[in-house]
């Protein structure tokens, strides 16, 4: 099961920057619950940092920045580089303190 989650997260990443946004949020959601119903939320995070770098690309910046709250750590931001731009992206639209709120929302939950 992690192997076709794993392809699932890759899918999903090539789908939302080459090419259609549904399959995208369709690969997500298949990586996001073979990850949740397994057990292995650790792992769940990468396909979530994904969503949230969608989100935020789409201007859905307040599920963005919650999800980002969520999943932000060292693995993600190891393994996502470019999720340092996310994060910066988000820290603009609302603010410093206001991004925060909704990242420690996310951390919260």
């Amino acid at each position: 099961m992690r192997g076709a989650s794993a392809l699932a997260e890759f899918l999903a990443r090539l789908e939302a920057e080459h090419g259609d946004i549904v399959s995208a949020f369709d690969h997500l959601t298949l990586a996001i619950r073979n990850f949740h119903d397994s057990g292995n939320t650790t792992s769940m995070r990468c396909p979530l940092a994904v969503l949230a770098s969608l989100l935020n690309r789409l201007g859905r910046h307040e599920p963005a920045a919650t999800i980002a709250g969520c999943v932000f750590g060292p693995l993600i931001t190891a393994g996502m580089p470019d999720f340092g731009i996310v994060i910066a992206h988000l820290r603009e639209v609302f603010g410093d303190k206001t991004y925060q709120s909704l990242a420690r929302k996310g951390r919260d939950e």
